[in-house]
């Protein structure tokens, strides 16, 4: 049966880069790429740059007219023009955090059509789903490997010692060299095809090791923000940072926090800007921080202590959009922002 094809029309305001490091790598080679984009777009990093242009993939990008939710209408159009033009079955995938486009995969659903929505925190799962069942296969294929090296030597004792009953000493001894002399002749063009099952293996464990250096920098961050006596608040930001990952790592190196202490105390407006840093790095909106950010809220102490009030500082600070934008990041952070000291 003739697989679907997919059609990705990526929110690039509203996701960033995620098509490049997550939707690439997921979607098949029949499968379309759409990114619509604007000023507001988060640039493109080096690396994820390095990556696309070093997949190969074509990607259609498309320059948006600027104006209130004019990304949003404008996907919209396209998606509604594709459905009316493609004659083939295809599935439509709107790559966006925005709910509001939930009402445009029901009304198509309701026409009888394949309209879907990812937000990042799906493409993130089923982005480990995919390594993960990589991963088993890649063990399958090594110990299918180890089982069969294991058959071909019980062959080839077999079949020795039922030659040597036929043969004279001086026979199999002259065998034995000449296979000897092969074996050196040929040892160099039999190692140099690549294995690409332990070059995968490679691949994954300086991914797991990566992994593991990533998390440790986020822990001496949190340590170096909330400190050792505040262990609850890691468990709650590692759990708001990274969802139910974030519980399973804190579970496995809370015996190891105490480690990660620095020797220096950081000033409490430092704290805050090391906080703030990791609000928006791990923001799924990939919004730039603005300069006096937080500086901005060490000093809305008063405002932090009900939401409806912060919400209102940070839109006269900011303005309406932005500001409400910035209250969407933080507000699972206030009660751990309230305890910085």
């Amino acid at each position: 049966m003739e697989e679907i094809k997919n059609v990705y029309l990526v929110d690039s305001e509203n996701v960033g880069d995620l098509w490049v490091t997550h939707i690439l790598d997921m979607a098949k080679k029949e499968d379309e790429v759409v990114v619509f984009y604007t000023k507001k777009s988060p640039h493109m990093g080096y690396d994820n740059l390095c990556k696309l242009l070093s997949e190969g993939r074509e990607v259609k990008f498309v320059k948006c007219v600027e104006g209130r939710n004019a990304l949003d209408f404008q996907l919209v159009t396209e998606l509604g023009f594709r459905i009316g033009s493609d004659k083939e079955e295809t599935c439509y995938i709107m790559v966006t955090n925005d709910t509001g486009f939930d009402a445009v995969v029901q009304y198509w659903k309701n026409a009888g059509k394949d309209v879907r929505r990812y937000n990042a925190k799906y493409c993130q799962a089923q982005y480990n789903k995919m390594v993960t069942e990589e991963k088993k296969i890649l063990d399958i294929v090594e110990m299918d490997s180890k089982e069969n090296m294991g058959t071909e030597e019980n062959v080839a004792d077999e079949t020795e010692s039922k030659t040597t009953d036929k043969i004279t000493e001086k026979k199999r001894k002259k065998k034995k060299l000449v296979a000897t002399k092969k074996t050196k002749d040929n040892v160099e063009a039999e190692e140099k095809p690549e294995d690409k099952t332990e070059v995968a293996i490679e691949e994954i464990q300086t991914q797991v090791q990566e992994t593991k250096t990533d998390t440790d920098e986020l822990l001496k961050e949190l340590v170096s923000c909330l400190g050792l006596q505040n262990s609850g608040d890691i468990h709650n930001a590692l759990t708001v940072f990274l969802g139910n990952e974030g519980k399973v790592i804190y579970q496995q190196r809370k015996s190891e926090i105490k480690n990660l202490e620095s020797k220096t105390e950081l000033a409490v407006l430092e704290k805050f800007e090391k906080y703030c840093g990791l609000v928006f790095k791990f923001s799924e909106t990939k919004v730039s921080c603005p300069e006096d950010f937080s500086k901005f809220l060490l000093d809305a102490e008063d405002k932090r202590k009900n939401l409806n009030s912060f919400r209102s500082a940070l839109q006269r600070k900011y303005g309406k959009e932005n500001g409400l934008i910035f209250y969407n990041m933080l507000k699972a952070h206030i009660k751990i922002l309230n305890r910085i000291q």
